[in-house]
This record gives C-alpha cells, structure tokens and sequence, in this order.
C-alpha cells in the first residue's frame, strides 16, 4: 500500500461546480454550513477525496474534513472555541486503520501563545488572535496538507496543518489535550461531582446511546422505575475486588427517555437532572471514557417541560412565579403580610411560549393560583419561613400547589435577562420592565415575579437559548373569581373521585367539550376557569355562536377545515428555544396551517350575512402570510410530509458517511426542491451527470465481464470496488484485475475500480453539498417563520376562539341549550334548568334527568333548600352555579330561559372533609369556608351552601346555620342558595328572633330584611314494601306516624316546590344503603324516645 498524501488549498468563496463545499455559520453561537471551494490537489488525485461536517461540540464549532483513499480512510478535525487564540495540530493522514483519527484542537486563552507536548508524527503550529481575524491569511505554501477557512461571518478564521512524513502502514497519532497541569477526571468522577452540585435533582447521564443512574440514584430509583440495578467495576482502592470498586448503576436506551422522564416527574415527583456527553474538543482519539466531557443540560420539573411526549397538549402545563416586592416585607417585619399586599404572579408554558403576568393580593393568591392552576409555583427563598409555617395567607395561597423556593434576582440584575426577550427592540423591553407601573410597564411586584420565571428558566435550560415573548398583563377585574374550594366542589376541570388529580370524566369541561384541535381544547379549559364578567364581552362571543347556528353548512364545512389544523405554537416555540429539530416537515406543516386558516377565512367571509358582524369582526384579524407560505411551498417538496423521513435543521451539521451497500441501491430523496437555488439547481445537474457516468460504467464492465454478476459497492473496510461472482478460472488471463484484487473467496472477488473509486466519491461529495444547500434553505426558511412568528400566533388565536365558539354551537343544537339574556342586575332567573354533566350521566343509564326553575332577585336573594337525603338539593345548588359560568362563558346554557345578572364571585361551601396536613378537622374545614362567604361576599356574588352546621351537635350546628344564614341575608346581600336539614327550625328562629336583630342592627325601621323563599324537595310513596339487601321485608311500625311506614316503597321527586319539608327521611335512606336490620330496630326505637325537637321526651 502506499500513502496518500495531497494539498488542500483554500479559495475564494464561491459555489463551485465540482469541487466540494463547505457550509458556514451564520453567526457566533449559530452553527451552520457555509459554502466554500475546496479544490484537490497531489499526486493520485482520483485516490484522495475529502469530506466534511461542521458539528458543536459544547464549546465551539468543531470543522471535520474526512480524507479517504483506496488503503483507508482518517479524519482531521479542527476546532474553533472562542474566537480567539486558536491552536492547531495536524497529523499525516496515510494508510491504515479507519478507526485512527488526525485531530487539531484549540485554545481557550485568549491573546497567548499557547504551547502543547508535540507527539510523534505531529507538527505544531501556533496563530496569535490578529492572525485569524486578518481578511486574507497567508500561509505557507510549503506546508502539506494545508487548509484555508473562510467564514467572514464568524470572523475570518485561519487555519492551517502541517504533517511530517510517515511510513505508509501508520496512521497519525492523536494529538494530545491542552496541557493545563491537571488530570482530567474520569467518567465516574464528573457524574460524582454533578450528583454532589445538584442534591436535590435525579441524575440522569447519558454514556453512549443509554441514560445511565449511579451510586446511590441506582439503588434507590432503579427498582421503582422497574429498571435492573447491577455494578459497574471501576479503579480503586479495595483490595477484595483487585483493586477495583463496584458502582451501582441502571440503565435504559436513551429512545426510553420520555417514558422513565414521565415516571419520575409526574409519578414519583422528583426532578431530574439531564447530563448529556459532549465531544472534548481536545481529545479527539475515541479512548474509552475520556473522549467526552459531561454536563448538566437540562433539569427536568413539572413546569419545564418543553416537548415531552407525555405532555397532555389539550392542557396548559404552566409554571408561575409568586413575587412580593422587599417594600412589603420591610413594612410587616417580623409580622403577616396584610391581606392587601400586592402580589405579582407571573406564569409561562414553555412548550407554547405563552407568558403571562398580573398583579394580585395576599388575600386573592390562592383564588389567583387556582384559576392559574400551574404545574409548578416557584417563591423567593426569602419567603421560605413565611410561606411554609409563619404566614397563613402565603400559607393558604400555595397549598395543593407543587412549589419551590429559589433566589430570586435583584431589580440591578434585570439586564442579564432582557436579551432572553424576542422582541426586535430591547428598548421596548427595557421600558416596559423599567418604566413601572405607570402606561404600560410593569409594577415592581410583577416585574420581580417575571424575573422569577426568567432564571428559573435559564437556570434549568442551561444549554438552550431560550427566546420569550414579552408577558401579557392579565386583569383580573375582568373575570369572574372562583377560590380553589369552588372550583373543587363545582369539578369544573377535574373530578372530585380519586383525589380528582386528573379525571375530567363527569366535569363541566367533559361534558362541554366539542372542539376539534388540541389548542382549542386547551383554550376551552382557560375559559371554563376564566369566565367573563365584561357583558359586550360575553355578548360578542354569544353573537358569533348565534352566527354559527344560523348556518349549520357552513358550521360543517369550517369543522373540516379545522380538523386538519395541526398546532403550530408548538414548532414557533422549537425555534424560539433555539434548540434545533425543526425540520422540514414542521416548515411544511406551518405552510400547511397558513393555507387552512386562510380556507377558514374564506368560509366564514364568504357567506356572512347582516347579522354575523362579530363573526366577521374576529375572522378579518387573520393573516394568512401568503409570502410566507408560498415561499415554503416553492422550495420544500410537499411529498415529504408522505413518505421520507424528515430533515431537521440542527445547530450542529451531521457528518456524512455513505451507506454500506450498494451504491446503485440508494436513491435519497431530497427536501428542498432543486430549483430553490443556483446552487441546488447546479448541484443536481452535476449529479444526474455522476449518476449517468456510474450508469456508463456499469453497463461497460457487465460487458466486459459477461457471465459474471456484478455489482458496484462501496464498504467501510474496502471503500469503493467491484465486486465480481462466479467462475473466477476464467478469469486467470486478467492480471490487471489480480493486480487490483482487495478481497478473494471461492466464487466471489473483490477489487479496485478506480474509474468507480472517483465517479463515487464525487457523487458522495456531490451529494453532501445538496444536503449543506438544503439545510441552508431550511435555515433560511426558518429565520422567516421566527420572523412571522406574532401574526401566526394572532390567527392560531383567533382559530382557537373559533374552535370553541362553534363547539359551543355544537354543544347548544345537541343539548338543547338556550342563549342567557346577561345584564348588571342583582338577578339569577332560570326556567327549567338542568345540571349537563349529570343529564349526560343519567342518559348513559337511560334515565331522565329532572328540571328545576331558580329565580333568585332583589326582592328574593336567598332561597332555603330542603328536604331527604338524595332528593337533589346539592345537585340544584351546582346546577345553578354551573348555568352561571357557562353563560359568562359565552355559552348557551342548559335551560329553557335564562336571564343571569353578572356574578363576580362564586362561592362553594359544598361538603367537607378534613385537612389532617394542617391538623383541622372537618368542621374546622367547614367553618374557613363559611367564613370566607362572609367576608368576601359582595351583592354582585353567587354563594351556595349544603348543610353549614353539620359537623358539630345539633344545637350549635342550628345556631351555626341561623347565623350564617342572617348574615347574607342583612350583610352580604349577595344571591344564596341554602340547603340544609335545619328548614323548620330556621325558618321559626328567622321569623321570630331574625326580625327583631335585624331591625336592632340595621335601625331602618324595616319589617323584613330576609328576602328568603322556601322550598323543598320530597319523595313520593308506592304501595310496593321496599325490602332491605338481605331481601328481608320491614314489618310496619306501629310507633311511627302514618305515612311514615318504612314497608312502603318510594321514589325521589326531584322537583322543588314551595314549602319546607319536615322530615329528611333518614332512616329510608339507611334501609336502601343496607343497613342491618338489627340496626334500623334500634335507630326506631331510639326515634321513639325523641320528641319533635329532637330532645329525649320518654323512656320506656
């Protein structure tokens, strides 16, 4: 074999024909393909062929430039790392192992000549920083190979390899990394080290193609994800493993990820910290561990997850930051924060980009939180003390929330984080995070709450270059309020069974969900959470309900447009967190997106009518980007989305190496069209004209080789050769071909070509330029999606809003739902009102669901609720509520008529249970709810009460009851629904001692200030005995007053009617739950004793 040496000499930049070219960055910190010239030169040239890559390495662009001959094939690398002093080391690429690489690394002292130990075989060469930075760099001629690197856009970079001679059997050795005085540490000792930095994080590293645990995270994390936990032998002092210490380890291939990711964040609740490997720039020689250096690239949380693919898209997966401005604190000093203190709260979905701020109070954090309902809440570590044990109201607001406690930044250190910001003007930026809270910036609560998210950000992403949108100021004067409590009890979202942590079944968001994209579906839950309290607000969405009504052609018609609408917020945000992966495909779905929204457009537009103004209102905000898109459909091949595998613009390029089969067999299919560029457009001339040539060639030596099969393969151990089977003794007369023979069996022969060896290198080598050029114009492409980036997301806004109003549409022609008449009056009138989710679970068991009538006003604001147990009070006092939200909505609702005065608070003191976390019991549980009621109620509020009073004896409970229920009536005057077991003996201490306190506190002379109604439910008797679960038959009892026999079977009427009930019918009730017959002789027999009052009278 003989060596194979050549000169490569750097040109002007140019998009040569046929010589390869090289892809440049863009820009420090963005690492792309530039095109240059690269010419071949030297004895043998059809022999020496080069290739290259351009990858980042964690700290830099690292440049890879593959020179392959016929004996072998090595690989110089050469690296850029700060700009600045640069060190080169070159090796002799000669023949040998494939395996052996030649390598130049750099230096990351800026402005200092930089020496290294020369190794065998290696000439240093050493640049000082004005050197690279000159336009033109002139380098020694002499010197072989030589390599010129042109990239004005990353500074003019020069870099040149020198080699000495060497036999042709060796390969080049390593050049060895920058001699700083220090040992490297091993493997095992960074993962030490990371484990030691980061205490409170899982530790997930990644070694070679799996995720990897160690020490102890093995041992106790290992057997819960299900994973083997076995030993890893590494070098050390025990003398019973020879010198070696056994390290717990577990594992999974890193294609697992996700899933084990899932289970530790969202089942376990831990975080996890992600080390990935990154090539060591100045070790490039492939020995066992030392090749990569570790570090930490992302901490995984429940409110950072970016593109998992457990995370639920038809959700918002936010994480908020609380902020209590240091004037506050300073103010309560050792003391509570008064329920008035401005808090900023501050949110963000990372997968989306949306990002969000508003100011609330202490006494509102946990209402605020709750509408919010963030995955996770980060706090001031300075608050830590507060919040955990000494301050009830920061207490109260993070309960039931996941919340970390980190160092916010101080307001001096806000411009390290405004270049995070995406806006194109940091002026704007910096006014409306500096002007405070005058116009539009923010208020130094909010800013320090954004700040708050902004770090925590950046701190968990710490390899991403996380680009945000400014935060949009939400106010909460604008939405109805509901507290955590309510929300609960109401299951809006979630479902009150198992904990409620993720069931939606039997919610008022299950049973109004009919949208057809999962950004809709995310926005109907922020409306379900959020509804309205502005009437032209809520009118306008009405409207454009009533508009879809009134077309049903056209509601099917925009139902198939946007069911074919992916979720472009998500690619947006790819590109926005500057992480790469946005590839072809996700430009052509965004092309894709802009055509079915302007489709949308013309649905809608094209058959508007007089009265579908607010239809036509929201629909005209969209812009379809046609430049945009026309751009993307004229350059990228559509059939992509169908067939190939995609191709993602990285931040690093990927290194080309051909495919070991035959050459004939692969037929890439490229991404971008050749007509998208001069350069593609040559470029795949050039290679029909390679292909052709092969063609030629193949049909010329079938022919020469008659009665053989041949076939034209390239191999990593033999490169490119022919490769002959069949009767080899007859061909013993061909000594040229013996001569070129690489491998020889039985009946098959391999050899050199070298008429192939040039035509496939050059087709390789031309194919790698298409493949630079296409990344080129995905990149291209990409900047100008980012640059449209705030127009896409207004029309994926206003599709979203579509989605949902025509679900509401949907919703109201199959539920038969009527359109609320909203007005400001203190009023709540409902004809024949129905509660949907439970409608929609009795139609599942073919039963029919019960309508009732509510009309409370200002002449009647509180309705007392009575009557037995499962007669459906709770049920009637949901119901109502529920019709409330879902008119403030903008929804129908479910009723024959509505007409609903604006509620600006809703709340729930519905069930109970107890706390043990906070060490209250059931009724202390209850007694908070309740006195929230009457503080916070106002004469605009909804509240509904069952059964205040219950948790403690009768006698209290009564007083309890009396009071509460007093109180609304003369205090809070806000609309009331009171349902309770108490209407006898509450409507007697109303009409008795009620008036005359209530004429002593009001002193107005008023003869009723209890605008109560009374109404009750009851249940209707069959002449069937009812028997128990035993199928024993109760005897008729005697003691019991007529009617009253527990032998008659009965049915629930459901249906209010005026009145107060006077029994509750318990003990029916315990006979249909089972209970023992022993027990129900003895519950009867205490009824006896028991006198109207519920006072013993007698005992027999």
């Amino acid at each position: 074999m003989r060596k194979c040496t050549h000169r490569i000499v750097g040109a002007a930049r140019s998009s040569a024909v046929a010589s390869s070219t090289l892809g440049p960055a863009t820009g420090p910190g963005w690492v792309g393909s530039t095109p240059r010239r690269w010419k071949l030169s030297g004895p043998n040239r059809d022999q020496c062929v080069s290739t290259y890559s351009i990858s980042n390495n964690g700290g830099g662009s690292i440049i890879v430039i593959t020179t392959t001959s016929n004996s072998g094939t090595a690989i110089c690398r050469i690296a850029d790392m700060n700009w600045n002093q640069r060190r080169c080391y070159s090796a002799q690429a000669g023949a040998g192992s494939a395996s052996k690489k030649a390598a130049a690394s750099t230096s990351s002292t800026p402005r200092k000549r930089a020496t290294a130990t020369k190794k065998k075989g290696v000439k240093k060469e050493v640049f000082s920083y004005t050197d690279f930075m000159a336009n033109d760099v002139k380098l020694n001629p002499a010197t072989t190979p030589t390599t010129t690197v042109d990239a004005n856009d990353n500074d003019k970079i020069g870099t040149k390899l020198a080699t000495d001679s060497q036999s042709a059997d060796g390969l080049a050795d390593v050049v060895a990394s920058e001699n700083r005085g220090e040992k490297p540490l091993s493997l095992m000792e960074q993962i030490r080290v990371i484990m030691d930095k980061n205490p409170e994080h899982v530790v997930l590293t990644e070694v070679g193609s799996f995720y990897e645990l160690y020490y102890e995270h093995a041992t106790l994390y290992g057997p819960q994800l299900g994973i083997r936990t076995t030993t890893r032998k590494v070098r050390g002092t025990s003398s019973n493993t020879g010198g070696k210490t056994q390290i717990p380890m577990a594992g999974f291939p890193s294609s697992q990820l996700d899933r084990y990711l899932r289970q530790l964040v969202q089942d376990l609740n831990v975080t996890v910290a992600i080390v990935d490997q990154f090539e060591r720039p100045d070790i490039l020689d492939g020995s066992s561990e030392m090749k990569f250096d570790r570090k930490v690239s992302r901490i995984v949380t429940p409110g950072t997850l970016v593109d998992e693919s457990f995370i639920d898209w038809e959700r918002n997966n936010f994480l908020a930051a609380v902020g209590v401005p240091d004037s506050a604190l300073a103010r309560a000093g050792t003391g509570l924060l008064a329920p008035e203190t401005p808090i900023g709260i501050a949110w963000i979905n990372l997968g989306l980009g949306s990002f969000y701020v508003q100011t609330s109070t202490l006494a509102e954090l946990a209402t605020d939180l709750a509408r919010i309902s963030p995955a996770e809440v980060v706090i001031d570590k300075k608050l830590q003390d507060r919040a955990t044990t000494t301050d009830t109201g920061l207490v109260d607001g993070l309960t039931g929330h996941y919340t970390r406690f980190e160092a916010f930044p101080a307001r001096t250190q806000m411009h390290q984080y405004l270049t995070m910001f995406d806006e194109p003007s940091t002026a704007q930026v910096r006014f409306q995070l500096e002007a405070g809270a005058g116009r539009d910036g923010f208020a130094a609560h909010e800013r320090l709450a954004v700040l708050g998210v902004l770090k925590y950000v950046r701190e968990h992403l710490p390899e991403t270059d996380v680009k945000v949108v400014l935060p949009t100021r939400v106010r909460p004067a604008g939405l109805m309020k509901i507290d955590n409590r309510s929300r609960a009890a109401l299951e809006l979202t979630r479902a009150l069974r198992d904990g409620g942590n993720s069931s939606t079944r039997g919610t008022l968001l299950a049973a109004v969900r009919r949208t057809v994209t999962e950004s809709g579906a995310r926005l109907l839950s922020e409306w379900v959470t959020e509804p309205l309290t502005d009437i032209s607000a809520i009118t306008a969405r009405q409207d454009v309900v009533q508009a879809m009504l009134s077309d049903p052609g056209r509601q099917r018609r925009l139902e198939a447009v946007l069911a074919g609408l992916g979720d472009p917020l998500r690619i947006l945000q790819k590109l926005g967190l500057g992480k790469g992966g946005v590839g072809a495909r996700d430009l052509l779905v965004i092309a894709q997106d802009l055509e079915l929204m302007q489709q949308v457009r013309d649905v809608i537009l094209g058959s508007l009518n007089e009265t579908d103004s607010a239809l036509n209102e929201l629909v005209e905000g969209i812009d379809a980007c046609k430049t945009l898109r026309m751009g993307i459909l004229s350059k990228l091949n559509e059939d992509i989305l169908y067939s190939a595998p995609d191709q993602t613009v990285y931040d690093e390029g990927t290194e080309v190496i051909p495919i070991p089969v035959a050459v004939a067999e692969v037929k890439p299919e490229w991404v971008v069209k050749p007509t998208s560029s001069t350069a593609l457009k040559t470029l795949h001339a050039n290679l029909e004209k390679s292909i052709q040539a092969q063609t030629e060639l193949i049909e010329t030596l079938r022919a020469k080789y008659l009665g053989f099969k041949l076939e034209l393969k390239w191999s990593p151990g033999l490169g490119y050769h022919g490769h002959l089977t069949g009767k080899l003794s007859d061909l013993k007369d061909d000594e040229n071909l013996f001569a070129q023979t690489l491998t020889r069996h039985k009946k098959t022969l391999s050899f050199r070509i070298p008429e192939w060896s040039r035509l496939g290198e050059d087709t390789e080598m031309i194919r790698a330029q298409i493949r630079v050029e296409e990344r080129k114009v995905l990149t291209r492409l990409c900047k100008k999606v980012f640059q449209m980036k705030h127009q896409i997301r207004k029309n994926c806004s206003i599709i979203d809003q579509l989605d949902v109003l025509n679900s509401f549409a949907n919703l109201a022609r199959e539920r038969n739902l009527v359109r609320p008449i909203i007005t400001d009056q203190q009023e709540t009138v409902i004809r024949e009102g129905r509660h949907l989710a439970v409608e929609a679970g009795l139609a599942r068991r073919a039963s029919s669901f019960v309508a009732n009538d509510c009309e409370l006003t200002t002449d009647c604001n509180v309705w007392v609720i009575t009557g037995p147990n499962m007669g459906g009070k709770s049920t009637f006092l949901r119901q109502v509520a529920l019709i409330s939200v879902l008119g403030q909505m903008g929804c129908y609702v479910p009723a024959d008529y509505a007409r609903l005065g604006v509620v600006d608070q809703i709340f729930c003191r519905v069930g109970a249970g107890d706390d043990l976390y906070r060490d209250q019991s059931t009724f202390m549980v209850e007694m908070l709810e309740t006195t929230s009621i009457l503080r916070h109620a106002t004469p605009r509020s909804l509240a509904i009460l069952d059964e205040v009073g219950r948790g403690t004896s009768s006698r209290d409970g009564l007083s309890i009851a009396y009071a509460t229920l007093a109180h609304l009536c003369t205090v809070n005057r806000c609309r009331t629904l009171f349902a309770t077991h108490f209407g006898l003996e509450l409507q007697h201490l109303l009409e008795t001692i009620g008036q005359e306190q209530s004429k002593e506190q009001l002193g107005d002379g008023s003869q009723n200030k209890f605008s109560i109604g009374y109404y009750c439910t009851d249940i209707e008797f069959f002449d069937e005995e009812i028997t128990t679960t035993t199928d024993q038959t109760i005897d008729s009892e005697e003691h019991l007053a007529p009617g009253k026999s527990l032998t008659r079977s009965f049915a629930f009427s459901h249906r209010l009617r005026q009145g107060v009930s006077s029994d509750s019918h318990g003990l029916r009730i315990a006979v249909m739950a089972g209970f023992p017959e022993h027990a129900v002789t003895m519950a009867q027999s205490a009824m006896r004793q028991l006198g109207p009052s519920g006072v013993i009278s007698h005992i027999s």
